[in-house]
C-alpha cells in the first residue's frame, strides 16, 4: 500500500485486552460504526441479491473515514474480508435473519 501512517481500525477489531495506554488515546478517536435504518435497508436488499457484496459494503463503511473516502486496494480488501467475517455470506448486522 506504500503509506507510513498506521491504519486506524474500528472499536470492534481491537482486542479487549490490549488496551494499554498508547492504544487509549487511539481508542478515545476511533469511531463506532452504528448503522442507521436507511444503511440496513440498503444492506438488506444488497444482502437478497448477493450476500458477499453486502458485506462488503458494510465492510467499507466500517473502515471509511468521516467523509466516506476508503484508502485500500484489492488485496488488502480481500484481507480485510476475511479478518472480519468468518462466513462472508452471513448476515452480519447483529439482526438474525
Amino acid at each position: 500500500m506504500g503509506h507510513d501512517h498506521q491504519r486506524s481500525w474500528p472499536i470492534s477489531f481491537l482486542d479487549a485486552d490490549v488496551n494499554t495506554k498508547k492504544n487509549q488515546s487511539q481508542n478515545s478517536r476511533l469511531k463506532i460504526f452504528r448503522p442507521n435504518r436507511q444503511f440496513r435497508r440498503s444492506y438488506d436488499r444488497v444482502f437478497r441479491r448477493d450476500p458477499r457484496a453486502a458485506n462488503l459494503f458494510l465492510l467499507l463503511a466500517e473502515v471509511a473515514d468521516e467523509r466516506g473516502q476508503v484508502e485500500t486496494d484489492p488485496a488488502e480488501l480481500a484481507r480485510l474480508m476475511a479478518a472480519r467475517f468468518e462466513d462472508p455470506t452471513s448476515y452480519n448486522l447483529g439482526d438474525e435473519r
